[in-house]
């Protein structure tokens, strides 16, 4: 797809978009590699990005990237076959729902790309999701990782 595509489709969807996701996306014209500058400094830009007999303008050293085996996602191998995956889109909740016993322990991994919270309620009834009717039983924990500038 050229970018004189990417930017009529754009053009077109971006009204549509609420603003948080309109503001991640940037699509950059032919002239991408000077209107990146206005946004990043060359050192932290691939020198990949070079062109052979054009002036070297980006200058990280930075290695292009290779595709990772499944196997090598996690510590220690893949998750054990009874962990469950629960995919949280951004501004959204989900349950895991686990029915246990006392002295049960219970163990948890994470991975994220963003801002997530987390906590352990109890609920006597096995239907119920909303939180406030919950009894918490371990402290609800916000994470934030941003990148400082």
């Amino acid at each position: 797809m050229t970018n004189n595509v990417l930017k009529k489709n754009q053009k077109i969807a971006q009204p549509l978009l609420p603003e948080r996701t309109r503001n991640k996306v940037k699509i950059f014209g032919n002239n991408w590699k000077n209107e990146i500058l206005e946004l990043a400094v060359p050192e932290s830009l691939p020198a990949y990005w070079n062109q052979p007999g054009e002036p070297s303008i980006f200058h990280a050293n930075v290695l292009r990237s290779v595709k990772l085996p499944v196997t090598g996602y996690y510590k220690g191998g893949m998750l054990d076959e009874r962990a469950k995956t629960l995919s949280v889109a951004a501004s959204k909740t989900g349950f895991v729902e686990r029915i246990g016993s006392e002295g049960q322990k219970l163990k948890w991994t994470f991975e994220t790309d963003g801002h997530f919270a987390y906590g352990i309620y109890f609920s006597k009834d096995p239907g119920e999701f909303d939180t406030n009717k919950m009894e918490c039983v371990y402290p609800r924990f916000n994470v934030s990782f941003f990148n400082s500038q």
